[in-house]
């Protein structure tokens, strides 16, 4: 009779891989599919897909390199050249031994990170650390290479962390010894939650591996294609939805498995209050009598926190990348699709009054028969600040990694009269003018746009347009350079949607004819950047669309050409006479030295680890703690904000810290001198 049970679990089992093996295979398929046919660049199934395919799996498989050996890439090396074939025939069993080997690498793994918890482990400078910035990591030869890395790992995190509690090298000296097993222990724990949330989530390691595949699948078409499961793309949704109770706090898990701001909701509790920002790591969240400490804790536990009915305010504590622990206080807010998420502000200088308005995100509602989003909601701010009688305006676009193509298009008419504003196409090379909605400019005043190296996208889009029209001056760093436009589209799979994909499907060139894509936005004026060659562009990533340019079918009708040259001149001689800009340059050479080209070697001891960490907080806190000698901005706020602003104590308070730090950037002000020069110019 147990040979008899024995035999139904064993075919059970066989069953259950099957089914699983037959969904994986059908959204292979239908992602297979919906790639040849659509997307904007398909690149050809041969044996370069599986080249490039192959080592993107295997880098989201272990991105760390310190679970599989280089013995296992035996196992792994015939589908480095196959991938190809397995798609064209249909065929996904090769994905069976990528599930039993990163089992039970986990499996060993977590056996003898658990059995340092018995051992006295060796702090004299025996190990050594190395960093390299260019240097790969390189897979572990064996057993033994393994465990030595990881004991390494697991010393390095106890004195970091004992650390990051003292203040003072000689109080971690002193307290070391007693504080060492317990930290030892917290340590441990924390790398085995690690390895126990890629076995503990839904479908387990199998689940973990599959979705590594698809990701890579989409990822070699291009950096912005990707895959998401029904779980991923339900709360993206859920955050993104209107008229819901909600902190505007969208919460991820990072690579060291802290919980961090993934983003904040435009127009959110967050949003407005301006002290949490995005990659911020959450330490713990505080609502009544009730604390959630966030240390090894799923993202699920996290959103039932969050979205609990019975938390209206909360306490976040949270950990800057400086190193320094911030308590912010937020209160649920009604998320309402016509909530304006910008703000106008009113500059001040010598008798000069500017607009100004920050724009995080080219956002919209889609879900709104009067497409209501980051347009109108500008609209209503430029309505505010012209009855202030400004006299020009600066839309600030740093940061900004962009959103709908739509939202820049109706937020480019609003200051060009007509013409062509853009020109999309497709892989067919069709082709598309995007033209100026509506007749007529809603501003005519001289404007000046601040970019950097991470606006994109729709910012760019924005840019290039009013750059083309010589409608404003461009100001600060050449931007990202994404000139693709992505659409959401699920996988139909076995007459369900499986899964979902963010293709990319068109391109998107200026008025012009020249391209964006790896190329971005040169700024009229050039301003010198704490990211100065860091390399975080469009063109720095792996299998990037390479730029081009088209033959526009629509000429544009250019305002006179502004007085590029003389505004450079004058720009240029403040910023060689500020000690502002000259501490910039200086920390973005030091950072350059010592994070992004990090060459570095040393003993692994406790005086070793301070000196290490303590020269990156240095300088995290030397750029924050800077001070702005030159900047004498005056911020107001526009008669209508001060009317709403009445009403609410804790809005005031936001308000303040706002203005306080616009008063207080340097951009700002160099933007605010270089409208000003531009005015005098041009009168």
């Amino acid at each position: 009779m147990k040979y008899f049970y024995l035999g139904c679990f064993l075919l059970l089992n066989y069953l259950a891989v099957a089914q699983s093996n037959t969904l994986f295979n059908s959204q292979l398929k239908s992602l297979h599919n919906i790639y040849k046919e659509l997307h904007f660049a398909g690149k050809p199934v041969d044996d370069s897909l599986s080249v490039g395919v192959y080592h993107l799996f295997i880098n989201n498989l272990d991105e760390d390199q310190n679970l599989l050996r280089i013995d296992d890439f035996k196992t792994f090396s015939s589908d480095s050249l196959n991938i190809d074939n397995y798609l064209e025939a249909s065929n996904s069993d090769f994905i069976d031994k990528y599930v039993d080997i990163l089992t039970s690498r986990i499996e060993e793994t977590k056996d003898y990170i658990a059995s340092l918890s018995k051992v006295k482990l060796d702090y004299t400078g025996k190990d050594t650390i190395h960093y390299s910035s260019h240097k790969k990591h390189y897979y572990k030869q064996n057993k033994k290479a393994s465990e030595l890395y990881w004991n390494k790992i697991i010393k390095y995190e106890v004195i970091k962390t004992i650390i990051e509690e003292d203040s003072t090298l000689q109080l971690i000296q002193s307290s070391f010894a007693k504080k060492e097993e317990g930290i030892k222990n917290v340590v441990i724990e924390k790398e085995l939650c690690k390895l126990n949330e890629i076995t503990n989530q839904k479908g387990g390691v199998e689940s973990f591996v599959k979705e590594c595949f698809l990701k890579a699948y989409c990822a070699y078409q291009d950096p912005h294609s990707t895959y998401f499961n029904n779980a991923e793309r339900d709360l993206f949704h859920h955050y993104l939805g209107t008229n819901q109770l909600t902190y505007g706090i969208l919460p991820s898990k990072n690579k060291d498995n802290d919980l961090v701001v993934e983003q904040i909701i435009p127009g959110s509790s967050a949003f407005k209050n301006g002290e949490i920002e995005e990659d911020d790591v959450i330490k713990s969240i505080t609502s009544g009598q009730m604390t959630l400490e966030t240390y090894c804790i799923s993202i699920n536990e996290v959103d039932k926190f969050l979205n609990d009915d019975s938390h209206k305010v909360a306490t976040f504590k949270i950990k800057k990348r400086d190193g320094t622990i911030k308590e912010v206080k937020l209160a649920k807010t009604i998320m309402k699709s016509d909530d304006n998420s910008i703000t106008g502000f009113v500059l001040k200088s010598d008798e000069e009054a500017f607009g100004y308005i920050k724009i995080p995100s080219f956002y919209t509602d889609f879900d709104s028969p009067r497409g209501i989003g980051l347009s109108q909601d500008f609209s209503k701010e430029l309505y505010k600040l012209q009855k202030e009688n400004i006299k020009g305006l600066i839309i600030d676009l740093r940061f900004n990694g962009g959103g709908s193509i739509h939202e820049a298009t109706n937020l480019s008419g609003m200051f060009i009269d007509k013409g062509p504003i853009a020109i999309e196409s497709d892989r067919y090379s069709n082709q598309f003018t995007i033209r100026d909605p509506n007749r007529g400019s809603l501003f005519t005043k001289p404007v000046v746009i601040m970019i950097n190296e991470s606006s994109a996208s729709a910012s760019e889009f924005f840019s290039g347009a009013m750059q083309d029209y010589n409608r404003a001056l461009i100001v600060g760093s050449n931007s990202f350079g994404k000139g693709t436009a992505q659409v959401i589209l699920p996988l139909d799979t076995l007459d369900l949607i499986q899964g979902y994909t963010k293709i990319t499907f068109e391109k998107f060139y200026r008025a012009t004819g020249k391209g964006v894509q790896q190329k971005g936005i040169a700024p009229d004026i050039q301003l010198p950047s704490l990211y100065d060659n860091f390399n975080m562009d469009e063109k720095s990533n792996d299998f990037s669309i390479p730029n081009d340019d088209i033959t526009p079918t629509l000429a544009l009708r250019p305002l006179k050409k502004l007085p590029i040259e003389h505004l450079i001149g004058l720009s240029k001689n403040r910023v060689e006479h500020s000690e502002d800009f000259k501490k910039i340059k200086e920390l973005n050479q030091v950072l350059l030295r010592e994070i992004i080209n990090k060459n570095k070697t040393y003993a692994l001891t406790i005086d070793n680890v301070f000196e290490d960490i303590e020269q990156l907080n240095n300088l995290y806190k030397s750029f924050q703690d800077m001070d702005t000698t030159d900047v004498e901005l005056e911020v107001e706020n526009t008669k209508s904000t001060i009317e709403v602003l009445q009403y609410s104590e804790d809005m005031q308070l936001i308000n303040e810290d706002i203005m306080n730090n616009i008063s207080h950037d340097i951009y700002i002000s160099e933007s605010f001198n270089i409208l000003k020069d531009l005015i005098n110019k041009l009168n």
